[in-house]
């Protein structure tokens, strides 16, 4: 079942890659900001989970759920040294419908929690603005 405008749900599997890169979301991406949302559709095959931090958390064992910090696309190589640049393309993937933040890990000095998401299915921009449809 699709669930538009939250997370993708099982639908996170099978990317349709046309409908993504003919989408308006996709084509406002830098380069950057498109390596690092595949960098998050990425994270489910990876073995730290935020479901084994927070067992009781039930949104959270979800397979569309990562983690995503700076240290993490450091030591991965995404980003050198720009931090900045890094925060500033996770806006963008939160913006455009990509991903959405579950929880901020920045003041508690934990790994911030995020989620797949297909409201980029919904983007739209419209003149300088860029909303989502219903939000």
């Amino acid at each position: 079942m699709k669930e538009t405008n939250s997370s993708v749900g099982d639908n996170h599997k099978h990317l349709d890659i046309p409908r993504l890169f003919s989408s308006e979301a996709w084509k406002e991406l830098t380069g950057k900001q498109a390596k690092l949302y595949l960098f998050c559709r990425w994270q489910r095959w990876t073995g730290d989970r935020p479901g084994a931090d927070y067992p009781d958390m039930e949104e959270y064992q979800r397979p569309e759920v990562f983690y995503l910090n700076w240290k993490k696309v450091h030591s991965e190589g995404l980003y050198d040294t720009n931090r900045a640049g890094f925060y500033h393309d996770v806006e963008a993937l939160c913006r455009h419908g990509f991903i959405k933040r579950l929880l901020d890990g920045k003041a508690d000095r934990v790994k911030s929690v995020y989620s797949l998401s297909d409201s980029w299915l919904d983007y739209r921009a419209e003149g300088e603005e860029h909303i989502h449809k219903g939000v």
